[in-house]
Formats: C-alpha cells, sequence, structure tokens
C-alpha cells in the first residue's frame, strides 16, 4: 500500500515566447494515506521536556503534569520515554527506557514544581541526549519541548538555537515539537525550533488547552505512514534559478531544491511553493524533475523512491497559454503570498508601526481581491482572508488592550498563520 500521495504541478504547460515574464511557480503537495486501523504503529522514542520555572507555577505546571502523563498513559512497552524538567538547573526524572512500569513514571511527574529561571536550551539538550541514548530505526524519534517563558539561562541567542535543532535533525534524525503556553514564551523562536528541528509548533493559550494540545500530537505520532520523506527538485540551473520557497525551510542550491519533510502522519498534508526566476528570455522547452524518497511505514519499511519530471513547452500562442493555466497553483500561490505578507503584517504591530501594517494589510486585501475576480476562492483562501480581516479588527482595539491581551492576540495570530501554510487544520 502506498503511504504517500503526491501532487506536482507547474503554473502552466506552456511559457510564452517573447514574454516580459520573469517568475514561474512549482506547487507540491503531500498527503498520507490513512492508516488501516488493523496496520502495527510505528513505535515512539520520546524525551518530555517540561518547563517548571517560577511563571509556571500553579494551573500551568499542574496542567503540564496532567498532559506528561496522559502521553504515558497511552504508550506502549515497545515505545521509549524519558522525562526532563528545567528551570536554570535541568534534572533528568526518567532516563529514556521502555515504558514498562507506568505508575512510577506518573509518579515522577507528580513531583514537579516550579521554580527559578528557564534554561530552554539545556532542557532541549539533555532531552535531545536522551533521545539519542535510545534511537533505533524504524523509530519516531522525538523531542517534545514545552516553556511558558522567554530564555532566559543557558544559550539564549535564537540563531544558535536553531542551528543546534537543525544540526540534531539533519545529523541524528530527532526531530522537536514546541509549546509555547500564554503570553510571555518567544513565539518567533519556537517556530522556527520546530521547522528548523523537523516537527511542530503550538500555541498554548491557557493551561488547561495542554493536555488536549499534547494529545493532538500523540494521535499524529500514533499514525505515522511514511518516515524520512525527502523531496528533491531538479531545477533547468541554466534558464531558472530558485528565489524562494514558501511552506517548509529548504535547502536551494544552483541545481536542486531538497526539503526535508521528516515524518507524514496518517491523513496530513504537507505544501511547499517554489518561486522561480528566469535568467534570460527563454525560448526552447525546458524541465523540472522531482525525486520523492521516504520509508513506507505501511509496508515492511521499504525505501520507495517516485520519479516525475515536469516539461514546460514554449509557445507563440498566448491563447494556449492561458488555456493551459493550472488554477490550484494560481491559488496556492496568492495563498502562500498573501500568508507572508501576514505575518510581516504581526511585525510591523509587534514593532510599534501600526501605520505600516495597515497600509500592508490593505495591500494584501487588495491582492487577494484581484485574484478573486479571476477565481472563486477557495475555502483555504477565504480562511486566510477572513483571518487577515479579524486581526484588521483586532488591531483597532490594540490601544484599549492590556500588554497582555495584545501579547496574546499576536500570538494567536501568527498560530493561526502557522498552522494555515503547514495545511493544519
Amino acid at each position: 500500500m502506498s503511504a504517500i500521495q503526491s501532487t506536482f504541478l507547474a503554473e502552466n504547460r506552456y511559457w510564452l515566447s517573447n514574454s516580459p515574464k520573469q517568475n514561474f511557480y512549482l506547487y507540491l503537495e503531500l498527503q498520507g494515506s490513512q492508516a488501516p486501523a488493523s496496520a502495527d504503529r510505528v513505535p515512539l522514542n520520546l524525551s518530555l521536556v517540561i518547563d517548571r520555572s517560577g511563571s509556571m507555577a500553579g494551573d500551568k505546571i499542574a496542567y503540564a503534569k496532567k498532559a506528561a502523563q496522559f502521553i504515558v498513559d497511552n504508550l506502549s512497552p515497545e515505545d521509549r520515554v524519558s522525562i526532563v524538567q528545567y528551570d536554570d538547573i535541568v534534572e533528568l526524572l526518567s532516563p529514556s527506557a521502555p515504558v514498562q512500569n507506568k505508575q512510577e513514571l506518573r509518579q515522577r511527574i507528580a513531583l514537579m514544581e516550579a521554580r527559578n529561571m528557564t534554561n530552554l536550551s539545556g532542557g532541549m539538550l539533555a532531552g535531545y541526549d536522551q533521545v539519542e541514548r535510545t534511537k533505533q530505526a524504524r523509530f519516531v524519534n522525538r523531542v517534545l519541548l514545552l516553556s511558558d517563558g522567554l530564555a532566559n539561562h543557558g544559550i539564549t541567542d535564537p540563531a544558535v538555537l536553531q542551528q543546534m535543532v537543525q544540526e540534531k535533525f539533519r545529523n541524528a534524525g530527532i526531530a522537536v515539537s514546541t509549546f509555547g503556553v500564554g503570553a510571555d514564551f518567544n513565539e518567533l523562536l519556537m517556530t522556527s525550533l520546530s521547522e528548523y528541528g523537523g516537527a511542530n509548533y503550538y500555541f498554548i493559550e491557557s493551561p488547561d488547552k495542554i493536555p488536549g494540545i499534547f494529545a493532538e500530537e500523540l494521535r499524529g505520532l500514533l499514525a505515522v505512514v511514511a518516515q524520512g520523506v525527502k523531496m528533491e527538485i531538479q531545477l533547468p540551473s541554466s534558464d531558472f534559478r530558485c528565489e524562494k520557497v514558501y511552506g517548509f525551510p529548504a535547502e536551494i542550491t544552483k541545481d536542486k531544491v531538497v526539503i526535508n519533510f521528516n515524518d507524514l502522519f496518517s491523513l496530513e498534508k504537507k505544501a511547499v511553493l517554489l518561486k522561480m526566476t528566469a535568467l534570460r528570455p527563454i525560448e526552447h522547452k525546458f524541465a523540472f524533475g522531482l525525486q520523492l524518497k521516504y520509508d513506507n511505514a505501511l509496508g515492511n519499511y521499504a525505501q520507495i523512491e517516485e520519479n516525475q519530471e515536469l516539461e514546460v513547452l514554449v509557445t507563440s500562442d498566448p491563447e494556449l497559454v492561458q488555456a493551459n493555466t493550472q488554477n490550484i497553483v494560481l491559488e496556492q500561490t496568492t495563498f502562500f503570498v498573501a500568508n507572508e505578507l501576514y505575518e510581516e503584517v504581526i511585525h510591523l504591530a509587534e514593532i510599534g508601526n501600526r501605520e505600516g501594517a495597515k497600509r500592508l494589510i490593505q495591500q494584501i486585501k487588495d491582492f487577494m481581491e484581484q485574484h478573486f475576480q479571476i477565481l472563486p476562492p477557495t475555502e483555504e483562501l477565504k480562511k486566510q482572508y477572513e483571518e487577515i480581516l479579524r486581526y484588521e479588527q483586532q488591531m483597532k482595539k490594540f490601544d484599549e488592550m492590556s500588554h497582555h491581551d495584545v501579547a496574546m492576540a499576536m500570538k494567536a495570530g501568527r498560530s493561526q498563520s502557522y498552522n494555515m501554510r503547514h495545511k493544519k487544520r
């Protein structure tokens, strides 16, 4: 049984000769197959890394304990788990081992108490170390990192932290999912860690949501259909260069683009949009190659390799070009560009440039409305447009809102933006 259905589309099968056009877009989408209920699942090797700094006191630490205990309760003896707690001191509550005595693990989790500062880097590295100690092929190897505050002890430079998780993902095959609680954590850092660390980011608005969000992550982990999912796009490098990849981090070189999607869950979608720029006038046909590799977790873990080629012909007939436009690529181009601009709106509002944010929102609305005049909006584009309108109305109230409420509004906006571009919910 195939674990992945793939879509590989160019914006058009034709390129108009003598055209001033420079940009050309490719859209690539993967969707995991539905895992049969009877299928053996991929075993997990997890490290639960829980912030116990002073700001976690009260409901936050109480619900974090419930979430950790929920994870333990839903693991099997084939799984491995470790538990790390951190403030300015990193403490290993339970080393990585098969899940056999759940009652003992629950008791150790119950001992967590909030105190002191936030050594996020130390806690995260301890989690990586535990996963690496018991790492095996054909396991999902992942760190689950929860924090409610700023990294203010140990390594605090976001660029260094991003490089650390990227190297762990690339060299050791260990991913990190991040969970940010409340108004005071750095969502840009937590998003960056998850994206470059090969997994997921979650914004948790209130402590009582912590167990449910952990349950959402666990549902995916318990239904992995493909592992080591990697996509390589070969470029016609004498004609085009890749200007940008929307959706996921990518390695871009002159000849190719490589995207490591890591694990793919049952029915999960992952997608990217590539913006290509012509290097010179194009008067001959050109082609893009796609190589998709993954380990099929629905079968006998055979490594699957699929290859496709998209050939684009050159024509002097504009009607032929018009007739062969791929609407889905136009829609996804509008979606990803609007999504990126929306992130910039939130940034402008965050640094106090409200007028700039308002002007950019209007530009996004105009851009999307022009698209809607050509093609009726998809549900995805409607949702993106409605989110921009919602944030526009919310910004008008920022001056009347508390600092806490404004921070929460910005985190909610960024979380919604993240979920949309990652095709979640």
